[in-house]
Parts: C-alpha cells; structure tokens; sequence
C-alpha cells in the first residue's frame, strides 16, 4: 500500500508542478513568499499523506475516515489563533460536536481489541490524529498563503517540492522499500494501472480544488 501511495503522490505533485509552474511562467509574476516556506509546508503535506495511508495498516478503514474530521476543530483553533479568524457559537458546538465523536471513536478502538478490524487499532487512530493534525496545519497556512501570496505560486512551489520530498533519499520512499530514485522510476512504470491513473487525477483536482475554494471564501 505505501509503495502504491508513494507513486500517486509523486505524480500527483509533478502534475501540480507542472500544470501550475508552467501558468506561473507564462506570467512570470514576482514570487511574494520565501520559496523555503512553500519548502516546509511540501514536508509537511507529504508527512501528513504518510501517516495517514500508514493508519489502515493498523485500524479500520471507518476509524480513519471518521477521525479524519480531527481536523475540523485544529483548522478552527489554528485559524483563529494566527488568522484572527472569529467564529459563531453554531461553529463552535459544530466542532464540540466532533471532539465528542473523535473521543468516542478512540475510546471505542482501545476496547474494541480484535473486534476493531485492525492489528493495533490504538496505533492506528493515534497515526490518523497526527496526519489530520497536519492537515489541519496545511489548510491554515494554504489560506495565509492565498491571502498574502497567490494561488498559482502556492501550488506550482507545494507541486515541486512536494515531489522532490517524496523521491529524497531518506524520505518516505525509503520508508516504503525503494533504495534510490532509479528504483522508484522503475517500479513506477511496472505498476501503472488505470486506477492508479484514476487516483492521481483525483488527488491533483482535489488540491487544485481545495485551494480555489479557499481563494473564494476569503
């Protein structure tokens, strides 16, 4: 499963690169953020992928999905705390709401044992809080960036270092099985499939997405 995830992902940050840094090109703008902070928040966003694709090999599928929405009340907090973003009370108890579940869920996996669908469930939904932690920081700052940089520079510079990150020695690929990049290129072309094809094109539309939405809302 990660040698799959670690191909999606590639290629999803390659198709961002360059669908976006060709329209950035083109437009040849000033870059209005340091390149290093688009850098960090690449790690960030393939660390967050990791973690998460890591938690099915722990827990089940639904504990994964369900806390997933962890993110929700970190995304609040975060927004609020460095954006000075206000929220109404109908928000707040909305997050209240899935703190409550996200508890529920945890607690239910701990006393689950076998039942849960998983071998360390407790693993597993501890791994998924993590990545959705991260994600919660990669929406906050995809929105900072959209306000005080441009959209197009925020996807062309995640898109290209989100795919140096992923193919680095001692990164995730590493992780998965792969000792080098020459590895990963050869495993690449022996597994494409069309869902994985289906896959990567839907990752690359959902961040494209996500950070026009973002955009709008503002």
């Amino acid at each position: 499963m990660l040698q799959h995830h670690s191909h999606s992902w590639v290629i999803c940050y390659w198709r961002l690169s360059n669908v976006y840094g060709s329209i950035m090109l083109y437009r040849r703008p000033v870059i209005k953020a340091k390149w290093y902070h688009y850098f960090l928040l690449a790690l960030v966003n393939v660390e967050a992928n990791f973690l998460v694709v890591k938690a099915f090999q722990y827990t089940s599928m639904t504990s994964v999905m369900l806390l997933d929405c962890w993110a929700i009340p970190c995304v609040l907090v975060l927004t609020w705390v460095f954006l000075k973003t206000r929220y109404s009370l109908m928000k707040i108890s909305g997050v209240a709401v899935c703190i409550v579940g996200v508890v529920m869920v945890v607690f239910s996996d701990v006393h689950a044992g076998d039942r849960a669908g998983g071998s360390n469930p407790a693993k597993g939904d501890l791994l998924v809080i993590a990545a959705a932690t991260l994600y919660a920081v990669i929406n906050t700052s995809e929105e900072f960036f959209v306000k005080t940089a441009d959209r197009i520079e925020l996807m062309s510079f995640v898109g290209l270092f989100g795919s140096l990150w992923e193919v680095a020695p001692g990164s995730n690929l590493c992780v998965s099985g792969r000792e080098n990049a020459s590895d990963f290129v050869r495993s690449l072309w022996e597994s494409r499939s069309g869902m994985w094809c289906t896959a990567t094109s839907c990752s690359r539309s959902g961040k494209s997405l996500q950070a026009v939405l973002v955009q709008r809302s503002l």
